[in-house]
């Protein structure tokens, strides 16, 4: 790796240096995961991002995607959230991925919160921008394990969150959702509740379409709550 690079080992170490026990403990129950969890607040890492994009800006794809993945697969929680954040600020890098490089980057996600980085800030722009196809996401909500399928369906955020650069794709979005309709993991609805709800701001008459047309087959849970913002505009 080249050596104006920050070392893997003194990433480990500096998210170690501003470690806290408390928030460690809290992760337990926020996000279970299989994953080393050093226990760092999303401010510090963010420091740390953007100490590695300083250093990366300026290099091309070949060399950061694998520095990138490097991250990645250290096996601790806050690494992999570096290793997308990092990804999701290089341009070239994120103009260059394709579906083989988002199946190498999401492979041993197991907790919401690594599923949502990802998808929020490298699948669904990655989708959304064309370099990917619709089939690919496709596959993803009939993926055996409950985080693709998560994943494809938080990947239709990045479509319509005007945040996240989302100019609205209704078509798209309730394509996937029905593909997950009666998918009853406590994740996948979530995130059906969370897809659904973004896209209320950018197509209120195609959501009410859509629980009218599944509303004896989707979860209350997702009525429940796109009702509430539908009716308050509230989450």
């Amino acid at each position: 790796m080249n050596e104006a690079f920050m070392p893997i080992n003194e990433i480990i170490a500096r998210l170690e240096s501003s470690a806290s026990a408390e928030r460690k403990e809290h992760s337990k129950g926020y996000f279970p995961t299989s994953m080393e969890v050093v226990g760092v607040s999303v401010p510090n890492l963010r420091v740390l991002v953007k100490d590695i994009g300083m250093q990366i800006k300026d290099r091309s794809p070949d060399v950061v995607l694998p520095y990138a993945m490097g991250i990645i697969r250290t096996g601790i929680f806050e690494c992999r959230q570096i290793g997308y954040e990092i990804i999701a600020g290089h341009r070239e890098t994120m103009e260059s991925l394709g579906i083989g490089d988002l199946n190498n980057l999401g492979e041993g996600m197991d907790n919401w919160a690594s599923v949502d980085t990802f998808s929020v800030m490298i699948s669904g722009p990655t989708w959304r921008e064309g370099r990917v196809p619709d089939r690919s996401i496709v596959a993803w909500t009939r993926s055996k394990n409950p985080w693709w399928r998560r994943a494809a369906v938080v990947s239709t955020v990045a479509l319509n969150s005007k945040a996240r650069g989302g100019t609205g794709d209704p078509e798209r979005t309730i394509d996937i959702c029905s593909r997950v309709i009666g998918d009853r993991h406590p994740m996948v609805t979530k995130a059906l509740s969370w897809a659904i709800r973004e896209l209320t701001k950018r197509d209120i008459d195609r959501v009410e379409s859509f629980l009218s047309t599944h509303r004896d087959t989707i979860a209350p849970l997702v009525i429940r709550e796109v009702r509430k913002k539908i009716d308050t505009g509230r989450k």
